[in-house]
Parts: C-alpha cells; sequence; structure tokens
C-alpha cells in the first residue's frame, strides 16, 4: 500500500464543468477545478481529511456520515471504505441524487474520480511532498 497522506496538487481536470452542473455548482463557482489548487491529506484514526485551504472534506471509514454540499441546501449521507491503494466514498443526497468519489493512490499521487447519477469527472494530483 501506497502512502496516502501529503500534500497534492492539482494537475489537470476532466469535464469538471459538467460535473459542477450536475451538483447545481456554477462552473465560475468551482474553485475545487482552479490549477494549482493544493491539497494536504491527513489521517487521524479511521478519518481521513482533505484539506484545501478554503474548505475540508472529512472522510469516515466504517461508518456512515452526513456533510452539507458545498453552495448548496443539500446532505449527503456517506460510507467509505479503503480497498489496498483505492479510497471510495458512495453518497445519496436528501434530494435523490446519487454519486461516488473514488480516490486512486500511486506513490507519484492520485486521480479523483467524481460520479453523480451519469456524470463524471476527474482529477488529477501530483505529490509534492
Amino acid at each position: 500500500m501506497v502512502q496516502i497522506t501529503g500534500k497534492y496538487k492539482l494537475q489537470k481536470c476532466e469535464n469538471a464543468s459538467e460535473f459542477t452542473n450536475a451538483i447545481g455548482v456554477p462552473a465560475h463557482a468551482d474553485k475545487l477545478s482552479d490549477p494549482g489548487l493544493e491539497v494536504n491529506v491527513t489521517l487521524d484514526g479511521k478519518v481521513y481529511t482533505f484539506d484545501y485551504g478554503f474548505t475540508r472534506f472529512r472522510v469516515m471509514l466504517d461508518q456512515e456520515w452526513i456533510e452539507p454540499l458545498i453552495a448548496c441546501p443539500v446532505k449527503l449521507k456517506n460510507t467509505a471504505k479503503l480497498d489496498g491503494n483505492t479510497l471510495t466514498v458512495s453518497t445519496t443526497a436528501d434530494d435523490g441524487r446519487y454519486g461516488t468519489r473514488v480516490y486512486d493512490f500511486t506513490q507519484k499521487g492520485f486521480v479523483q474520480t467524481l460520479t453523480v447519477m451519469n456524470v463524471t469527472a476527474k482529477r488529477h494530483f501530483a505529490r509534492v511532498n
């Protein structure tokens, strides 16, 4: 298993505006797809934290948790599992939408694949430490 914790920098995005539109966030408000975006990933017990500086996401293994969707009045019910180098978050929104966040980690970085209903986007991050 590779080391998941560390600092990463966004290299490229695929299909970001279509994805943000599908979740109800205007493309111009999508700070999570800004070139050069940095994220620090930490682990405390079974909780991974993805800290982007202006916002943080927690991923809790082996338990269900609720989180609000940024910029939308929607709450997300999540579950997560870690299988080797892949962290998968399955989500159901209180408005009926569903999706996944899949983080595939390697020694060089990770690819985050985001899917809501039938729309998928990818964010490619490189390890910087």
